[in-house]
């Protein structure tokens, strides 16, 4: 599962068309995107094409990231989860609680489904932020480039 890290204004800034068409875009093809949302085929490769600039658009795991006094930190929202079976957006600030949300047992099901986090978690947010410290921990290691 690739993992990416963007700054953190590019997710805050996602509006919930932006996120559909994301989500859409992991598993059809533009002229499908087209018909299943009602917009002209232009508009999708436009929006497609703005949203592949800001580094978005390949199913990954976006994690956003800030620079705070001379150093990168990773946060814990918002994250964009996109895979070919599942999208997940859990934005900064959620406006419904949780467990009253409609989409609380697809996005909880979606990413328990990925297996990167060992545990059960009670919310999609206490599922992220256990990714993002695990996350943190493996960058502390060291990575490799290429």
């Amino acid at each position: 599962m690739c993992i990416k890290i963007v700054p953190r204004f590019i997710l805050a800034s996602l509006s919930a068309e932006d996120v559909k068409l994301l989500c859409l875009s992991a598993r059809l093809k533009p002229k499908q995107i087209s018909f299943e949302l009602g917009l002209p085929l232009s508009s999708v490769y436009r929006r497609l094409n703005k949203l592949q600039r800001l580094g978005l658009g390949e199913p990954c795991i976006y994690i956003p990231m800030e620079a705070v006094d001379g150093a990168f930190q990773l946060l814990k929202r918002p994250l964009l989860i996109l895979t070919e079976k599942h999208c997940v957006y859990i934005p900064e600030v959620c406006e419904t609680e949780c467990l009253k949300c409609p989409y609380y047992s697809i996005h909880l099901n979606a990413l328990t489904s990925l297996g990167l986090v060992d545990g059960h978690y009670a919310t999609p947010q206490d599922w992220a932020d256990a990714l993002v410290e695990r996350v943190k921990k493996e960058v502390k290691k060291g990575f490799r480039l290429f």
